[in-house]
């Protein structure tokens, strides 16, 4: 197998990092997943130093357990939904007083070394990425809504691993496997296979169930949605502020780029359909900054200060960043990577918020908790909360692994990591 490219998942930084060594792999036997969009099982290399690469980037102006009701939408756009994007189910319905949990994880990347490996899970014959979440399955499945962020497009049927970097859809089946619902897909990568990439990314989603926010497949199809969160009306949108290939001419409903005057309007429409709680998430950070830097503290500040947002979560950075309270709402700047191979960018951390109600029935948002997860290689590149690095069933590599992963975020982090591990 060819070696890696020195790629994190931007094109802004162009590094090369020395692998850790790997402890003996366990075998993780995996079931064969099926799709209308399956990829290839072969395990081709993905592009070289010789191949394409992403463009340079600019700046734009499971099922949930039982006991978890999925959430409904409700759509503002007065079309009908393009066929490769979910359509609406259902109004969004009235609060009961209780309380929602929701959960957001930043980039899955899925490089080819995992890719091998879901191969390796999925018999040689499909790929099965299952094994790799279900550690932290219990906290994802076990939110009211649970939201990740797709990063790179799904492979078109009848294309390979190259020449620029895509997944095999049977990623989106893991994802709805683990409890996620939805995912955010504006980035600076969401186009790397054009149009017919982010169709089979959006037929993916279809095929499975999952929504997602930040790209379209029709016009129309970027229009604000409410969410029916365990009784909360919540909206969820996405936006890059990274540029990556160019947004066709013709269709600029491709997907959503940060611009002020296209936020206030989505955000408007989501308050006029009911939402009591709005989430951004913004694709805007430096790759490997565990600090937030001006240009993302410039703009989540004006998205909960001036456009009506209540809760920013920021992806792009690769690596954990941390929380800050910014009027009356909250801005994760970073979660990284949630799934990753390389030594460098395998830390993250899931942020998770729960709502309420005050006496008056408005909605508000308990201080949003960080919990710090690892990839570890030498479990077949599993997620593992990294809080367990004290957990006497764990091999001694890998409880050093995620001792090393917790210090390295710790100073960043550390105050808003709860204490159970749960």
């Amino acid at each position: 197998m060819q070696a890696e490219p020195p790629f994190i998942g931007g094109s802004r930084h162009a590094r090369t990092v020395s692998l850790l060594a790997a402890a003996a792999a366990l075998s993780l036997a995996g079931c064969s997943l099926t799709g209308a969009e399956s990829a290839t099982p072969t395990a081709s290399p993905m592009p070289t130093s010789a191949s394409p690469s992403p463009a340079a980037s600019t700046r734009a102006a499971p099922s949930p357990e039982p006991t978890t009701p999925e959430p409904t939408e409700t759509s503002s756009s007065p079309e009908s939904e393009p066929p490769a994007t979910p359509d609406p189910t259902a109004s969004a319905g009235q609060g009961d007083g209780g309380t929602a949990t929701l959960v957001f994880t930043g980039e899955v990347l899925m490089h080819q070394s995992l890719i091998d490996r879901a191969l390796n899970n999925g018999g040689g014959r499909t790929f099965d990425f299952r094994p790799m979440f279900t550690a932290i399955k219990p906290i994802i499945a076990g939110a009211d809504l649970a939201v990740c962020h797709l990063e790179l497009p799904v492979i078109p049927k009848g294309e390979g691993m190259e020449p620029r970097y895509a997944t095999p859809p049977q990623v989106i089946d893991a994802l709805k496997d683990s409890g996620f619902d939805r995912c955010s897909t504006a980035s600076n990568h969401a186009l790397d296979r054009g149009a017919r990439g982010s169709d089979a990314t959006l037929a993916a989603f279809t095929r499975t169930g999952l929504t997602q926010a930040g790209t379209s497949g029709g016009p129309g199809g970027l229009e604000p949605t409410v969410l029916d969160v365990a009784g909360f009306k919540v909206t969820h949108l996405s936006y890059t502020e990274v540029g990556g290939l160019p947004i066709p001419a013709d269709q600029p409903w491709r997907m959503a780029t940060a611009q002020r005057e296209r936020i206030v309007a989505d955000v408007k429409k989501a308050r006029a359909l009911g939402a009591e709680y709005v989430v951004v998430s913004m694709h805007d950070a430096d790759e490997l900054n565990y600090t937030p830097t001006n240009n993302q503290t410039r703009w989540d500040n004006w998205l909960l200060e001036k456009a009506d947002v209540d809760l920013v979560v920021g992806t792009g950075s690769h690596v954990p960043e941390p929380e800050a309270a910014v009027t009356d709402g909250f801005a994760l700047y970073g979660l990284g990577n949630l799934i990753n191979w390389r030594p460098n960018a395998r830390d993250s951390v899931i942020g998770r918020v729960t709502l309420s109600r005050d006496s008056d029935g408005k909605v508000v948002a308990r201080k949003p908790e960080l919990i710090p997860t690892f990839t570890v290689e030498a479990l077949g590149y599993q997620v593992l909360d990294a809080r367990n690095y004290k957990g006497s069933q764990l091999d001694p590599d890998v409880r050093a692994a995620l001792r090393e992963s917790y210090q390295r975020v710790k100073p960043y982090v550390g105050q808003f990591v709860p204490d159970s591990t749960t």
